[in-house]
Order: C-alpha cells, then structure tokens, then sequence
C-alpha cells in the first residue's frame, strides 16, 4: 500500500490549485499543467517545490499486469520519496548553516553528490 499523505508527497499549493486539482490522479493534472503552459514553466515550479522531476515522470505502466504495476508504481513512488528527501535534507542543512538556499542548487548538488556515489560504486 502507498501512503500518499506522507509530508514528502505534499507541497504548498494555492487555495485555487488545490481545488483545480483535488481528486484527481497525479498524472492527469500534470499532463494538464503541461497543456495548458510550457513545459518549463511546470517544471521550474514544481523544482521550487524541490519536486524531482524524473523520479515523477518515471511512468511505464502500459501492458502491465496489474500486480506488476502494482510493484512499479510502490518502486518508482519509493524512488520520489528518496529523492524528494535528499533535496529536502540537503535544504534544511544550508538552513541550519544559516545560508541562503535556492532549489536549483539543492538540487544540483543532490544530483552531483547521487552521480559520484553511483560512479564510485560502478567501479
């Protein structure tokens, strides 16, 4: 079972997007978001969200039997949430540090910290 009101899967939302999207799937308000505005524009809102992108795109659900797609989408949600945590740890540490913090560095350095840890593990 997915608990989809864990704090990592929420993010402060307009009382007008809140409404504009409730009970609707995940994807389906995306996929409208990316209608109705530039890709960019969606995905430099929801980094300011420290939202991870990819980890939410992750998708490949066609022509699965349900318990495979079951199986996915708890893998790829447990993906967003490790993710979504990294940015948020690594914001809360430049916080204590009394630094300012900005979502494009946080998740910059997340991504180049994951991608070291992976190239040193590949060796």
């Amino acid at each position: 079972m997915i608990v989809g009101w864990l704090a990592l899967n929420c993010a402060l939302i307009t009382d007008k997007t809140n409404l504009n999207i409730s009970n609707k799937d995940p994807l389906n308000y995306l996929k409208e978001r990316y209608n109705w505005t530039s890709e960019d524009i969606v995905n430099d809102r929801l980094k300011s969200h420290l939202i991870p992108i990819q980890e939410l795109r992750s998708g490949g659900y066609d022509g699965l039997t349900e318990d495979k797609k079951q199986e996915k989408v708890k893998q790829d949600f447990k993906n967003f949430i490790q993710k979504r945590a990294a940015y948020v740890i690594k914001a809360v540490e430049l916080l204590v540090e009394g630094r300012d913090i900005h979502a494009s560095d946080i998740i910059n350095t997340v991504e180049n910290a994951q991608s070291t840890n992976m190239d040193s593990t590949s060796i």
